[in-house]
């Protein structure tokens, strides 16, 4: 177990992975953790998409930008729908003492 190298991303993966397991993240968990990038980029492109509308003679392009933000919410909301409902199966699915001892490993060679 010790010879495979964890690095600290994939450590912090199983970090977070160990966390959900013992108490799994719903849809609104997940989205309050991850609203910055959510509603960030949702908000930014609709802010270029109103300036181009308003500044520009091009509304097709502006509704365009609107319409990219619109879509990267649902999107994500997708994303985090789709993993809310096949986390059973994968806490089904993982060895979770195989997560432990990886973790372990990997804190105590840092």
């Amino acid at each position: 177990m010790s010879e495979q190298r964890v690095t600290t991303l994939v450590r912090r993966y199983y970090q977070r992975l160990l966390r959900m397991h013992h108490a799994p993240m719903g849809f609104f968990d997940m989205t309050l953790r991850q609203w910055v990038s959510t509603l960030g980029l949702a908000l930014f492109l609709w802010a270029v998409g109103g300036a181009v509308v308003v500044t520009t003679s091009q509304d097709w392009a502006g509704w365009g930008i609107c319409g990219m933000g619109l879509g990267a919410l649902l999107r994500d909301i997708g994303i985090r729908r789709r993993s809310v409902a096949s986390w059973p199966l994968l806490d089904a699915v993982i060895d979770w003492r195989r997560v432990e001892l990886l973790v372990k490993d990997s804190d105590e060679s840092s």
